[in-house]
């Protein structure tokens, strides 16, 4: 489900591979609404497609350490609301529906330049160069009607890898991100027709300020994205994406234990794609035994 991505900002995501203590449990909750030409399979021949959407997403990270290197894991699942209007053939129709969204897993590991420490040791850890990689898969359980041509799953799974680098010079962190994105078929489209559709490939950077207080930082974001081309029964179609996403995510601690997020993101289509503008919010709760070892 891309909007499901879009919404938590999962495209542009700074600070994604970032050191953190091991040792960590993370429960996350979030809103986001996002209006425009989103939740649209590029397979889909629908035109002036307006979308107004209100998604409710709860998520889970464990920091840990694997080869004495920082790692996490994360897990989202998402619930929707929303309508839709476009066009289909030259007929004007729309759409309201509510449901869970495809859930989402991912492992990321930082090989190089963020060793796995407890939260004491994080207190003298000087960051330079950092590189990291990671394997996200989306899970097919999202609500999907085979007879529908809008839905909030998508009927198949789908796998991103990425590598990143991220540079950090004082208070300033740059970082870089390329990724390609594949995805299986979807036996159900419109009945029982079948969809496929080529690898998506993404570039990405940010510039991030963290501020004196630990845990506040904002970020700037930008993310290019190529490819996608789909075919239904084997017979291929003009839908090669072009997007363009541009993002700012300002975070901010309560207090040890809890803090918050807001991110906009606003994406552009050059070829097929979403035109679309997303605000959210998040909320998040940190315990474990990393946490208890910097409380003693």
């Amino acid at each position: 489900m891309w909007f499901a991505e879009q919404a938590i900002a999962q495209e542009l995501e700074p600070r994604k591979y970032a050191n953190t203590p091991t040792d960590v449990n993370v429960i996350g909750l979030g809103y986001a609404w996002s209006n425009g030409n989103v939740l649209l399979d590029p397979a889909l021949s629908i035109e002036d497609l307006d979308a107004d959407l209100h998604l409710i997403f709860a998520n889970y990270l464990y920091s840990f350490g694997l080869f004495g290197k920082n790692a996490k894991f994360r897990a989202l699942l998402p619930a929707t609301t929303g309508r839709w209007e476009g066009t289909v053939n030259g007929i004007q129709g729309s759409r309201r529906d509510q449901g869970i969204g495809d859930a989402w897993v991912s492992l990321e590991w930082n090989f190089a330049g963020a060793p796995a420490l407890e939260r004491k040791g994080m207190s003298t850890y000087r960051p330079q160069w950092v590189f990291g990689t990671s394997v996200l898969v989306s899970i097919p359980v999202g609500s999907y009607d085979k007879d529908e041509l809008l839905n909030l799953g998508t009927n198949r799974w789908s796998l991103r890898t990425e590598l990143a680098a991220a540079r950090t010079f004082g208070r300033w962190t740059i970082e870089g991100v390329a990724g390609v994105r594949v995805f299986t078929d979807n036996d159900k489209l419109l009945g029982d027709n079948t969809l496929k559709q080529d690898p998506f490939y993404t570039l990405k950077g940010a510039v991030i300020y963290s501020f004196k207080q630990p845990g506040m930082w904002l970020a700037a974001a930008y993310g290019w994205g190529v490819g996608g081309q789909t075919a239904v029964n084997g017979i291929s179609r003009q839908t090669e994406q072009r997007n363009i996403r541009l993002g700012t995510t300002f975070a901010f601690p309560f207090s040890r234990r809890h803090g918050g997020a807001i991110t906009y993101v606003t994406g552009l289509a050059k070829g097929a794609g979403s035109d679309y503008d997303t605000l959210a919010f998040s909320y998040h709760y940190a315990w474990g035994k990393g946490m208890a070892q910097a409380d003693r």
